[in-house]
């Protein structure tokens, strides 16, 4: 068996192991004050999305690699690449609070507390400190964007645990892939990754899709949390973490469907209330 968890093993570990993630009430004197209006989010679905987010992240060859057991000669090298890659992390996390003059986190060089993973703003905040020591040594935009469509793949799965989600796979039936899609959105709108999320099909869609085999519509969020972080890692490295756009893609991979937003797709070109994205999908 491979020593990588699979998406669905550590959501399963999450559930059922160790002291759970509480959920956090906003008058909490835990959470920092300056937190405390932010909008908020399910902890275990953002303890969940940003270890399985950095796990994904470090797995590449550039970085570490697969894991390396005790017992071999490379294991303490092995340990001290991971300590080190931890602690850019936590000085890059902290730093940038430190900028904005918010509360600084209780762990630095940890990973976040609860308090941290429930609010819009730190969660945020280390998630770009994520990516951008990503890029410091993954320069590649090819091999950038394969992790993130890593990443959407076990987002996906973990949809798949929260929402017994079992696409027919079938690249005709356009109605389950609505069906799927829509209950996907439903759920970043329960954890608090969004305050809302649609999206606008042309008239008649299937009819579209069964004579054309391909199809455009608009993806649209409102106050996605992770946009701040988006619009900053698009500008600074010309890619970023579209948690939401790439579990989208997946799930129409599902169906042997090709899904891509347009190539022209700037975040920085929206503002935090409502964010369109043009897609097609089409049979492969």
């Amino acid at each position: 068996m491979s020593a990588r968890l699979t998406a669905f093993a550590v959501l399963a570990v999450l559930l059922s192991t160790g002291p759970a993630v509480r959920a956090i009430d906003p008058l909490d004197p835990e959470v920092p004050h300056d937190a405390r209006n932010d909008q908020r989010l399910d902890g275990q679905w953002a303890e969940y999305m940003l270890k399985m987010s950095w796990s994904t992240i470090v797995e590449d060859y550039d970085l570490l690699g697969d894991r390396v057991p005790k017992d071999d000669p490379n294991y303490d090298w092995y340990v001290q690449r991971t300590h080190k890659l931890m602690e850019e992390v936590g000085e890059l996390y902290s730093n940038e609070i430190e900028k904005l003059g918010l509360s600084p986190p209780r762990g630095p060089t940890e990973f976040p507390s609860d308090p941290e993973l429930t609010s819009a703003t730190y969660f945020d905040l280390y998630s770009y400190a994520q990516f951008k020591v990503m890029s410091r040594y993954i320069t590649c935009s090819r091999q950038r964007f394969r992790i993130t469509e890593r990443i959407g793949r076990r987002s996906l799965e973990m949809m798949r645990a929260y929402l017994d989600l079992d696409p027919s796979g079938d690249a005709d039936d356009l109605k389950d892939m609505m069906y799927w899609l829509e209950k996907i959105l439903q759920k970043l709108k329960d954890v608090g990754y969004v305050t809302d999320a649609g999206i606008t099909w042309p008239p008649n869609p299937d009819k579209t899709w069964e004579k054309e085999g391909e199809l455009e519509f608009d993806y649209w969020t409102e106050n996605p949390v992770i946009l701040p972080s988006t619009q900053r890692l698009f500008s600074e490295e010309g890619f970023a973490q579209h948690f939401s756009s790439r579990t989208i893609e997946q799930l129409f991979a599902a169906y042997l469907v090709e899904a891509r937003e347009s190539p022209d797709f700037d975040p920085n070109d929206h503002s935090k209330e409502r964010v369109v994205e043009r897609w097609r999908i089409q049979h492969i």
